[in-house]
């Protein structure tokens, strides 16, 4: 998950036991995936809770399947600094994508 959208997950997750509204669940959304190459992807995703027998607590799975699209992007925050990046928009430029994680901004 791009760290941006990271960063706000939990967050939407405690809404969602608060309040029961949702906008994810039994649905098929488009959303950024972060490739463990560190570059984005859009995927598909149908989020489905489970309950478990043994605790009765529900738990939720995310079940993706990349989507090809003609177009590449690069997601950044409010000041412009990139968060994440496409994997053609590394190939065209010749650039690695993993100039762009946290981990190497913040060395």
């Amino acid at each position: 998950m791009p760290g941006l959208f990271a960063q706000k997950h939990q967050a939407l997750m405690q809404r969602y036991f608060e309040t029961g509204r949702q906008r994810m669940i039994k649905k098929k959304n488009i959303i950024f995936g972060l490739h463990r190459n560190n570059f984005l992807l859009c995927v598909a995703i149908v989020v489905k809770p489970v309950c478990s027998l043994a605790t009765a607590t529900p738990q939720y799975i995310g079940l993706l399947r990349e989507v090809q699209k003609d177009y590449d992007f690069i997601i950044t925050d409010k000041h412009g600094k990139i968060d994440g990046i496409s994997s053609g928009i590394c190939n065209t430029f010749n650039i690695t994508c993993l100039l762009y994680t946290s981990d190497a901004a913040d060395e």
